[in-house]
């Protein structure tokens, strides 16, 4: 028992005299130095970075800084990215309405000389149909006014010649042709 003894007792020795005041020293140092603004942490990595064995376990400054810059430009390119898809996105659907903007004015436009053509042939219609009036007797024109409707009656009358009209409607019944001659005289009735 006695070599077991002898062994612990020069263990606790060095422990006691060595490895715990300088444990304590360490502290104490480095409460120092972090009172006077040092920072002790940063330090002992950049040292023990330049060790050889040890710098490969331990993390720089640097190397922390850059891994944090890269997640951050990582992030903000994930969220730019995600603006540009978002504006393209936009983008997409402005350019569909314009299009169907563009479709839809066509379709008008076509629409318009359609009903311009319709207008046109209807107005060459009545307008043939009136010289038909001019050609005919005031009798039997007077007698085909008569039986039409008097918003057509008028149309029609408005486009003969004063004498060809005046002869028509004193061929008519007095009051369809009083009626005429006052829708004639007052367009917007």
């Amino acid at each position: 028992m006695g070599k077991k003894e002898k062994g612990t007792s020069k263990f606790q020795f060095i422990l006691f005299l060595i490895v715990i005041p300088i444990i304590f020293a360490g502290l104490l140092f480095s409460g120092i130095a972090y009172l006077l603004g040092y920072n002790v942490v940063k330090e002992a990595k950049e040292i023990g970075a330049n060790l050889p064995v040890v710098g490969n376990y331990i993390q720089t400054a640097e190397e922390e800084e850059r891994e944090e810059l890269i997640a951050e430009l990582e992030e903000q390119l994930a969220s730019q990215q995600a603006e540009l898809d978002r504006l393209e996105r936009e983008l997409r659907e402005t350019t569909e309405e314009l299009k169907q903007a563009e479709d839809e004015k066509a379709l008008l436009e076509q629409r318009e000389e359609v009903e311009e053509g319709v207008a046109e042939q209807t107005n060459n219609r009545v307008k043939e149909l009136a010289k038909t009036y001019e050609s005919m007797s005031p009798k039997n024109a007077a007698a085909i006014l008569e039986e039409v409707d008097i918003e057509e009656a008028v149309i029609h009358m408005s486009l003969l010649s004063t004498d060809s009209r005046a002869a028509i409607l004193g061929k008519m019944d007095p009051e369809k042709a009083a009626t005429i001659m006052t829708r004639l005289n007052d367009p917007q009735s």
